[in-house]
């Protein structure tokens, strides 16, 4: 039997994603646009980098400005995605349970007509 509790538990937990998931959703938009700005390898860039002339560095940190832009332009469109996604799936719930509770009470009719026929 469903309980009420269980609902409020899953959206509790759903709307705190783990640390983890995070960063693995940061570093799979990230690795096709910027493979430097990933997780892994940002605290190595002062390493990587430590003969790099000035003008470089400057480059090198435009390049990073509009890794992060187009980070952007592409995370607003997966959410954009996902939202229409997870929306067409709510519908698609909303109906079956629409569809079950009509021929319940359908069911309940039928069986109450069928009484009074009796």
């Amino acid at each position: 039997m469903y309980n009420s509790n269980q609902m409020t538990q899953i959206s509790t937990d759903a709307t705190a994603l783990p640390e983890h998931f995070m960063e693995d959703l940061y570093d799979l938009l990230m690795c096709s646009i910027e493979p430097e700005l990933m997780s892994a390898i940002i605290p190595q860039l002062d390493t990587l980098y430590t003969e790099e002339k000035k003008s470089q560095k400057k480059k090198r940190l435009q390049r990073y400005l509009k890794a992060f832009e187009t980070f952007n332009q592409r995370f607003d469109a997966v959410f954009a995605s996902w939202k229409e996604q997870l929306m067409e799936r709510r519908n698609k719930a909303l109906n079956i349970y629409k569809t079950q509770e009509k021929n319940r009470e359908d069911e309940q009719i039928k069986n109450l007509e069928h009484s009074f026929d009796l």
